[in-house]
């Protein structure tokens, strides 16, 4: 029996609860950064082959594009006592870089991400509203899940529409 182990009872155990923050911190870095690197290159590698190797390369150069932007402007640091000029140093990294190709990369590439982003919002404020709405404390309107799509579209489009009207 391990020596942390409670008794409970004629048979059961149970294990004292006793992680801090560097245990826990620990288990969700690992939860969230193994599956990207063992088992979705597994996934890949199951449905291409040997041929997922030279997929890494094409995937490598849009990150290239954004290491050299932040390598260029870590380069560009002002001097003491001096405010950097710029507002977009990245984006100003890209164009001493690349040029104007550089400035459009890293548009292309910000856009998506900005996008995504607002998205992920959207859906998670309107799963509050579902989740208060199940609880009561909202109008059951705010409850329902569409027949076609299964999800609270209602909700979805109260929190897109308010906020769009509010900014």
């Amino acid at each position: 029996m391990p020596e942390n182990a409670v008794l409970e009872g004629a048979n059961r155990v149970r294990l004292a609860r006793e992680l801090g923050l560097i245990p826990v911190f620990s288990l969700a870095s690992g939860a969230m950064i193994s599956p990207g690197l063992f088992i979705l290159p597994g996934l890949a590698h199951a449905r291409a082959g040997p041929a997922i190797v030279l997929s890494y390369f094409p995937a490598g150069l849009p990150a290239m594009g954004g290491l050299l932007s932040i390598i260029e402007s870590t380069t560009a640091m002002p001097k003491a006592g001096q405010l950097h000029h710029s507002l977009t140093p990245i984006s100003g990294a890209a164009a001493a870089f690349m040029g104007s190709a550089g400035r459009f990369t890293v548009a292309a590439a910000v856009l998506p991400a900005f996008l995504t982003t607002v998205n992920a919002g959207i859906m998670t404020a309107s799963r509050y509203l579902f989740a208060i709405s199940r609880d009561q404390l909202l109008p059951g309107l705010f409850g329902r899940i569409g027949t076609r799509s299964q999800t609270p579209w209602i909700d979805d489009h109260f929190v897109a529409t308010s906020s769009s009207i509010t900014k």
